[in-house]
């Protein structure tokens, strides 16, 4: 019913647009992977997928049917380790080849229509840019275990500054953001930081420790997530959130001590060598005049924190580097505090949640 020429000519005019092409049944892996090629292949950062599915939401609705979960699910395996990718639908399949089925203008008229509303909406966040945050070419080790020395030495030959500190006979306080932390010793001398490493010897008392010390800041509570599956914070998530951090945890299988020492080393030479960390525009932002400190935010992300500012009130701070860009916080923050570009499945089960808490 659509015109697919005109329909592809329309698109390839659009400024917003780099790339157009067509492939066949976009709900099957070898279209998955052939998508995956083009984006590859054009270096692209974002996709629009025109074909049956409506949203990038990862909880099926009523009208969701197996080829719109399969869409998603085989351009997510395609898609897998690509966190930087965005990727949106749209439906041009029931809304306007079916809407419009006895006028086959109308249905182009349509798709395009619809299309060009889904890249409009990208290009608005494209147009508020990212940002980059510079990583420190350092990092400060937190015990003195046998792998974490071979570490040490490892990234010290690649040209990289490191600190070793014993935690049994040393107090310290970590301060700072990921990628550039502060760490002062005794009291007195400072060192800073892009990474920080928590190696074999620390154990998991000491870390426990560390965690409980630091609770309630962000270095605490990175520490203390579990990383399991939930509605709040999914392990996905965690893991995302902590290779983002810059905090290394000595978690290994392996018992050879150089072994797990070269494997840290990489790990986080990798962070290290990355030299920034790039925050999507789509990310979440407190306004700090609007928020009043309920910590409802921060009861649904624990990447979240409570600071007091200079005018000595409580108000939520959340570190983008680290923010994956789910919305639960925005969707409970009852002054509209925080803003998010785009809403996700997390997002739309935290504001059913706080509907329904409502009622009794």
């Amino acid at each position: 019913m659509i015109d697919f020429i005109r329909l592809f000519n329309s698109l390839s005019s659009n400024t917003n647009v780099r790339h157009v092409a067509e492939v066949e049944q976009a709900c099957t892996e070898s279209s998955a992977a052939a998508i995956l090629r083009e984006i590859r292949a054009e270096g692209l950062d974002r996709a629009v997928v025109a074909a049956c599915r409506c949203c990038n939401y990862e909880q099926p609705c009523y009208s969701c049917n197996d080829r719109r979960i399969l869409t998603r699910k085989y351009l997510d395996q395609a898609l897998a380790g690509n966190d930087d990718f965005a990727i949106d639908y749209v439906n041009i399949r029931e809304l306007s080849a079916w809407a419009h089925h006895d006028d086959p203008a109308a249905a182009t008229a349509s798709a395009e229509k619809m299309i060009e509303a889904v890249i409009s909406r990208n290009s608005l966040i494209d147009a508020q840019g990212s940002t980059a945050y510079p990583i420190r070419q350092s990092a400060l080790f937190l015990g003195l275990s046998a792998a974490g020395e071979m570490a040490s030495l490892t990234l010290e030959r690649m040209g990289c500054s490191v600190r070793r500190l014993d935690l049994a006979n040393n107090t310290f306080e970590i301060n700072g953001r990921p990628g550039d932390y502060e760490g002062k010793v005794n009291g007195g001398e400072v060192f800073r930081a892009g990474a920080i490493i928590l190696d074999g010897s620390a154990g998991s008392r000491e870390i426990n420790k560390l965690g409980a010390t630091y609770s309630g800041r962000l270095l605490g509570r990175i520490l203390s997530l579990s990383g399991s599956e939930d509605d709040k914070f999914s392990k996905a998530k965690y893991e995302e959130a902590l290779s983002r951090s810059g905090l290394f945890i000595d978690d290994s299988a392996e018992n050879d001590d150089v072994t797990r020492g070269i494997l840290l080393a990489g790990r986080v030479l990798a962070y290290l060598q990355s030299k920034r960390i790039i925050v999507p525009a789509d990310r979440a932002a407190i306004n700090i005049t609007l928020c009043r400190g309920c910590r409802k935010c921060a009861d649904q992300c624990p990447l979240i924190e409570m600071q007091v500012n200079a005018a000595g009130q409580q108000n939520s701070y959340l570190e983008q580097n680290l923010c994956t860009g789910c919305g639960a916080c925005a969707a409970t923050c009852p002054t509209g505090a925080i803003s998010l570009n785009r809403t996700g499945t997390v997002a739309v089960n935290a504001s059913l949640k706080s509907l329904l808490s409502m009622v009794k």
